[in-house]
């Protein structure tokens, strides 16, 4: 029993390296905030990676990039995802200790405000609003 254990701790460690790494890794460029970004507070984020996984809606969600401590704090969803009108985001610290601040935008409105530890998941819509967000 306990070698099954320590063989599904290595399958499992093996599978979240691999999705790590088999993101998009490029810095990301300034972004332009005409649809869909996020904003990362630096100063009060000390994570040193964020995995985001976006899609239409949990079911469809793939990894999309890795942020990491230092990037660009403001980036735009790529473009065939920018003009969406309901957006599933999910994004995972790592470590999972380290605390994660930041919101999700549409252009000028502050969607939602994010605030966590290891992972947070959320559909939001356009003309959602959050007074928290950025």
């Amino acid at each position: 029993m306990r070698n099954l254990m320590r063989t599904c701790v290595l399958v499992g460690a093996l599978l979240v390296t691999t999705v790590v790494f088999a993101a998009d890794t490029t810095q990301p460029a300034a972004a332009k905030k005409d649809g869909w970004w996020i904003h990362i507070t630096p100063e009060r984020t000390n994570a040193e990676l964020i995995v985001f996984d976006i899609g239409l809606n949990k079911d469809t969600s793939k990894v999309w990039m890795v942020w990491h401590k230092g990037d660009p704090s403001e980036i735009d969803l790529p473009d065939d995802m920018k003009e969406i009108f309901e957006l599933y985001l999910r994004a995972t610290a790592h470590p999972a200790t380290k605390q994660v601040y930041m919101s999700i935008m549409f252009k000028d409105n502050g969607v939602k405000q994010m605030t966590f530890n290891s992972e947070e998941d959320h559909s939001v819509k356009q003309s959602d609003h959050d007074t928290d967000a950025y």
